[in-house]
């Protein structure tokens, strides 16, 4: 699976953050951050968030923005982006993939 990259903003935050986005069991999900796996030279996710069904715009070009792929139009809470899933999106902590940190597609395992 490729990584893509998905513009949010979070709540208290006053600029937009970029973040690593993958495809598991068929949906995007974002990655909040990567944590070092057993495998040298991987990382996995420390936890994704389910963006199915959330509202997403095209990418904005040439407005000064980091590259990405898409803008997630609902601003994310901290403490979804922290593991908190009470009324929020699906949260999946440790999901079981791996990343080659020496290239840009992960692999589930």
């Amino acid at each position: 699976m490729t990584i893509t990259k998905t513009l949010a903003l979070v709540v208290g935050e006053s600029q937009p953050r970029v973040f690593d986005t993958v495809e598991y069991e068929g949906k995007l999900w974002l990655v909040p951050a990567w944590i070092s796996s057993p495998i040298p030279g991987t990382a996995k996710p420390l936890r994704i968030i389910c963006l199915d069904g959330l509202p997403m715009q095209p990418p904005y070009i040439g407005q000064g923005y980091p590259d990405h792929d898409r803008v997630l139009v609902p601003p994310l809470g901290k403490g979804t982006l922290e593991g908190e899933t009470i009324q929020g999106p699906v949260v999946v902590e440790k999901p079981d993939m791996i990343r080659n940190l020496y290239y840009t597609r992960i692999q589930e395992t």
